[in-house]
């Protein structure tokens, strides 16, 4: 799981590259944003996987854009 760099005033997300494959997940709420080449069963279990730690998930997120000079954490509301 994977944090890019973007808005940070848009949709907390994960991204999810496994070779040619590929998953966007939205955490709030949990939800499948895209996703190329991987099955049903290996979703669920990714967004079982993003549900479990959405809060984890969530901090790393304010974590990873804090972290950033171009980023105000104060302001990004």
């Amino acid at each position: 799981l994977l944090f890019e760099r973007g808005d940070p005033r848009g949709p907390i997300h994960i991204d999810v590259p496994k070779g040619p494959l590929t998953a966007k997940s939205w955490l709030e709420p949990v939800r499948l944003a895209n996703s190329y080449g991987f099955d049903a069963r290996t979703l669920r279990r990714l967004s079982d996987i993003v549900e479990a730690n959405s809060d984890r998930i969530r901090q790393a997120w304010h974590d990873h854009l804090a972290n950033n000079l171009w980023f105000d954490k104060d302001k990004m509301w």
